[in-house]
């Protein structure tokens, strides 16, 4: 809350202010609740903290404006998003957006950041920290011929020692050309480490990924833009 009243003391021309795991935060009265629940976890399926991975009540799903089921590998067709409406529990006025997971090509962690342009090694080494890897190491699984994974906790700080592991694991999971792989958001906490270790000198590759809406985007972009444009404070 504190946050929110600096920035509207200190920085007037502001129009809207975007936080993110902010539902659970009750003394905070979004203007639009935009929630978001997985395809292969749905809330209806799952548990709090720490038996589960929800903040907070399922019955919370009511405040919602706009309810985002992510991780889709396809839209489903119009009978099951119909049956997924059913099962999130939704009003009619909660509208309903199914989102899946773009990825681009490895790109080198060190380097001009350029796309590799002989990408055809069939191993590789994936190691995350993230807190659900299972939709990247399918992906990575159809690029690739052998995968072998390494999963560290979500938003973990690498040592020397992590590194030194995974230069080991490196050497020895497979023979012939290879690759490790990570993600961006890994890559970040990665490259302030990884000088003078034994990952360095190695073939590291990061791999981009972003979400985008299966169902009407446009339509999900113009439901955000003009709750903004039209806000009573900005009119």
């Amino acid at each position: 809350m504190k946050c929110i009243e600096a920035i509207q003391q200190q920085l007037p021309e502001v129009k809207a202010v975007l936080l993110d795991d902010a539902f659970q935060h009750r003394r905070l009265n979004g203007s639009l609740n935009v929630l978001l629940t997985t395809f292969q976890k749905p809330w209806f399926d799952d548990h709090l903290l720490p038996a589960g991975r929800l903040r907070d009540l399922p019955s919370r799903r009511k405040a919602a404006q706009i309810v985002v089921l992510t991780k889709c590998s396809t839209l489903p067709d119009g009978p099951e998003r119909e049956q997924w409406r059913a099962r999130l529990g939704l009003r009619s006025d909660q509208e309903l957006f199914f989102s899946g997971i773009e990825y681009e090509e490895p790109k080198r962690l060190v380097g001009d950041g350029q796309e590799w342009p002989g990408l055809a090694q069939d191993n590789c080494l994936l190691f995350t920290g993230i807190a659900d890897p299972a939709p990247l190491l399918e992906h990575t699984r159809r690029i690739f011929k052998n995968v072998d994974h390494v999963a560290f906790p979500d938003h973990h700080p690498f040592s020397k020692a992590d590194l030194a592991m995974l230069a080991g694991r490196y050497a020895t999971f497979a023979p012939g050309p290879k690759l490790l792989i990570t993600t961006e958001k890994d890559a970040m906490r990665l490259r302030s480490v990884i000088k003078g270790s034994p990952l360095e000198n190695l073939p590291v590759g990061v791999i981009g990924m972003r979400a985008v809406i299966l169902n009407e985007p446009g339509r999900f972009a113009t439901l955000i833009r003009d709750h903004v444009a039209t806000y009573p404070a900005h009119r």
